[in-house]
């Protein structure tokens, strides 16, 4: 669920290329308490050249945007490249925000509250970076980026729907939505597409496989909206945090 207005900044090749950079050079496999959307409990995370990685902790937050709020979901201990973080049946209410689904899609519930959470690696206290989830796929050369974002909401509700625009210089943005939340903890995946002057964009709740887990050191910047708050994933050390 992207701020659908939100997102146009990032149609450019400069976003795809540094995502790619991130996703080839520093993977990490991964093993989820997972059998659908609605029925996460924790996460499982093992790092492919983890012990590479001077960590101690992970942890995951929810930031609501626009807040200077912060919730702390779960932590849990960075060992041989491996962390486990236990995610709690419920989130209190004033650490969520309202669904804000693009104006062209059609949504089941529109009073949905929800937040989707950061996991960041520390050490002796200190942040260092994120971890991320993610796998990158290539087809004649042209990229498609696929994101995972771990998304709590408060209520069912399903979105779908398709749109398309034309920038003045040509350029096609294309967005889709094909997304189930239960109520609980969800996970979301996200596609980026770059081909033939077009850039196609996929939210969607069901799992394409091959997804990977990564730590974030190298010099990338995205920002992903969706709906209920951005998800950041960029290089940050040592920046104020």
């Amino acid at each position: 669920m992207f701020n659908f207005n939100h997102m146009k900044k990032y149609c450019f090749l400069p976003v795809i290329y540094c995502i790619c950079v991130g996703l080839i050079f520093v993977s990490c496999d991964h093993d989820d308490d997972t059998t659908g959307s609605g029925s996460v409990s924790a996460i499982h995370a093992v790092v492919v050249n983890g012990a590479s990685f001077d960590l101690d902790i992970a942890k995951a937050v929810i930031r609501p945007e626009d807040s200077d709020l912060e919730y702390l979901v779960g932590a849990g201990e960075y060992q041989n490249g491996k962390f486990t973080i236990e995610l709690p049946e419920n989130i209190p209410e004033m650490y969520l925000v309202n669904l804000d689904a693009p104006d062209w899609a059609k949504v089941s519930e529109k009073n949905v509250n929800g937040g989707i959470i950061m996991i960041e690696g520390y050490k002796s206290g200190e942040y260092v970076n994120n971890f991320a989830y993610g796998k990158i796929e290539m087809n004649n050369l042209i990229p498609k980026i696929t994101v995972g974002a771990y998304t709590y909401v408060d209520k069912d509700v399903k979105i779908t729907g398709t749109y398309s625009e034309k920038d003045e210089a040509g350029y096609t943005s294309i967005f889709s939505f094909d997304v189930f939340l239960k109520k609980g903890w969800n996970i979301m995946y996200v596609s980026l597409s770059l081909a033939l002057g077009a850039l196609t964009i996929d939210v969607a709740t069901s799992d394409p496989g091959g997804m990977k887990w990564y730590f974030q050191d190298d010099n990338f910047d995205l920002d992903l909206d969706f709906g209920f708050g951005a998800v950041s994933l960029q290089n940050t050390s040592g920046a104020k945090h």
